[in-house]
């Protein structure tokens, strides 16, 4: 077996058949299996992704004070790395664009966003500007080809501008629990998992960018009571565990039957902190763009 990733040739390091975390295809199994060399994570390929993606669950997703609260986790790393109210900003693969509509309300006028899939944003006009920050968080874990779109990515970063990328991190997942890593999994959807040292050297080594910040834990995650992975991977658990189950509006019962909610409902932020489930990195192109044409 070749690692489309790496290219290392050998049989993997482990494997497993895992089944789908979306609702109506969970009978249906996947062949996933990690890299011997890298370590990163792969999912055999489908013909058709379009029924696996028919009424996705996350676009029913709604600004409100958790999801802000987790954009404003985004907003303060780029703002670490010298994001500024007059930059320009692309949010590529922007959904029906909730972080869009965050930073505008918090005075980042010029940010545009970029979703084929998404009818007010599909409109490729915005790939033909370069930007001071170019951001696809939860991206390219999807694209079965993951360099043609990180070279997409650096191509609409101004020389001197960053690319920010964020993913879950194969490091972090074990196949031997498939349902306590199934949502990370995310089968079939997410194509390729990679490892922050994999990351790094496609971006760095055969692109030629620098990475100047990076962050290994989920910006998903809050002090706010309901608001930790911890409490909502538990909470998705006892609703079936399926990826559906995170709109469910919790109920008096449930904590009731399950107890334990109720601690990590108020107290999940202190366990998922030591987490390192999540790869958030900032990359800087060379001000000369001479930055590598990766193959």
């Amino acid at each position: 077996m070749k690692c489309h990733l790496c290219s290392h040739e050998g049989p993997p390091l482990e494997s497993s058949r895992i089944r789908s975390n979306i609702g109506r295809h969970r009978n249906d199994h996947f062949a996933v299996w990690r890299c011997a060399a890298c370590r990163s994570l792969s999912c055999e390929r489908l013909a058709d992704y379009a029924p696996y993606y028919q009424g996705y669950a996350l676009r029913n997703m709604e600004r409100g004070r958790l999801v802000d609260e987790w954009y404003g986790n985004i907003l303060k790393r780029l703002q670490q790395a010298g994001l500024g109210e007059q930059d320009t900003i692309l949010d590529f693969g922007c959904g029906h664009g909730l972080l869009i509509s965050y930073l505008r309300d918090r005075g980042y006028a010029q940010v545009r966003g970029y979703d084929p899939y998404t009818p007010e944003f599909a409109s490729r006009e915005a790939l033909a500007a370069v930007y001071d920050f170019v951001l696809c968080i939860d991206v390219i874990e999807h694209d079965p080809e993951p360099r043609a779109l990180l070279r997409t990515l650096i191509d609409r970063v101004r020389p001197g501008g960053c690319l920010c990328l964020g993913t879950p991190n194969a490091e972090f997942i074990n196949l031997a629990q498939p349902e306590k890593f199934i949502h990370y999994l995310h089968l079939p959807c997410h194509v390729h998992l990679l490892t922050p040292s994999l990351l790094d050297r496609i971006v760095c080594e055969e692109f030629g960018l620098r990475r100047v910040a990076s962050y290994d834990h989920w910006f998903m995650d809050s002090w706010i009571p309901g608001a930790s992975p911890e409490f909502f991977e538990r909470f998705m658990r006892v609703h079936g565990n399926d990826m559906e189950s995170a709109f469910e509006k919790p109920r008096l019962t449930t904590f009731i039957k399950h107890p334990s909610l109720i601690y990590f409902l108020f107290f999940g932020w202190f366990h998922s902190r030591r987490r390192r489930d999540y790869i958030m990195s900032l990359y800087q192109r060379p001000a000369d763009g001479n930055d590598l044409q990766a193959p």
